[in-house]
């Protein structure tokens, strides 16, 4: 434990389980998630993440209809862990975590599910790899919208996309691309 961290944020288990169409559990998981309501105001700037407006969904929909384009949909998983930290930030591992402790105090090193910034910092992450890596460019009326070569069309919300091309390869490229960096 180190005690020259500062504010330190407490954090906590979250337990699901899976089932089946029959009710039949299939799978547990378990999910590590900061008490981002108890976060101080010196942990993070701005808390907000931009979502897609159900108008540009709603546009994009009917010209990917009309003009009889492929549509996709598509969720990366664990998405706010692919995002770095602005800013050095520690956490208190809740008790009975198997590894460390009970109440040891470790430094994040990436975003993770209940902190307040955690949205923002994940939309950052994903508009510099679309832009930079993908080379797609952003919607001015929509910052949530991008398309590029081929006719393609994403739209983003929070983790799930919305992908529109007149060909399936293009799209299937643009999810290879993805699935390189973020698990699907």
């Amino acid at each position: 434990t180190n005690e020259n961290v500062g504010h330190i944020i407490r954090s906590h288990f979250i337990f699901h389980r899976k089932l089946d169409s029959s009710g039949n559990v299939i799978k547990h998981k378990v999910r590590l998630v900061a008490d981002g309501n108890r976060q101080s105001e010196v942990d993070y700037d701005e808390i907000f993440s931009a979502s897609v407006s159900i108008n540009s969904v709603r546009i994009i929909l009917a010209t990917a209809m009309q003009r009889g384009w492929t549509l996709r949909q598509g969720d990366i998983s664990n998405a706010y862990l692919n995002a770095d930290l602005d800013r050095d930030l520690f956490i208190r591992l809740p008790p009975g975590n198997g590894l460390f402790d009970d109440g040891e105090v470790v430094k994040l090193k990436k975003a993770i599910y209940g902190l307040r910034q955690s949205g923002r910092l994940w939309n950052q992450t994903l508009d510099a790899f679309l832009r930079n890596d993908i080379g797609l460019k952003r919607c001015d009326s929509d910052t949530c919208v991008y398309y590029g070569e081929g006719d393609l069309i994403v739209a983003i919300y929070v983790d799930d996309l919305v992908v529109a091309a007149p060909l399936e390869n293009t799209i299937s490229t643009f999810e290879a691309k993805v699935a390189e960096k973020f698990p699907m």
